[in-house]
């Protein structure tokens, strides 16, 4: 979810820095430009804002994914771990049946 939220405001900065760079470039000043590209930066530092107030800062965002990474490697370790241990049970369990032979045929039980 929080991914989700993250692309959607990601996806508006470059929609917004995308309008800023196709503001024409004029030598005069124009105030009717001046605003636009005014409006423009401060609706960025809208949404920045926005983001950092609803996810931290960028260095707190890493440090999440970070600890998010490290627990899923943690939890993939422990996963394998179990599947040897229940692999391991099951050959000594296979091991430990008694075979009877019976005129000449080996049975498991």
């Amino acid at each position: 979810r929080e991914e989700r939220e993250r692309c959607w405001y990601f996806s508006q900065l470059e929609v917004l820095s995308q309008k800023l760079a196709q503001l024409p470039r004029i030598d005069m000043f124009s105030l009717q430009m001046d605003l636009i590209r005014q409006q423009l930066e401060f609706e960025v530092q809208r949404v920045r804002s926005v983001m950092e107030e609803r996810f931290g800062t960028n260095e707190e965002m890493v440090h999440r994914t970070q600890m998010h990474v490290a627990r899923l490697e943690q939890l993939e370790k422990e996963l394998q771990e179990v599947r040897g241990s229940q692999e391991t049970q099951l050959q000594v369990r296979s091991a430990e049946r008694p075979t009877v032979c019976c005129f000449g045929v080996v049975v498991d039980l």
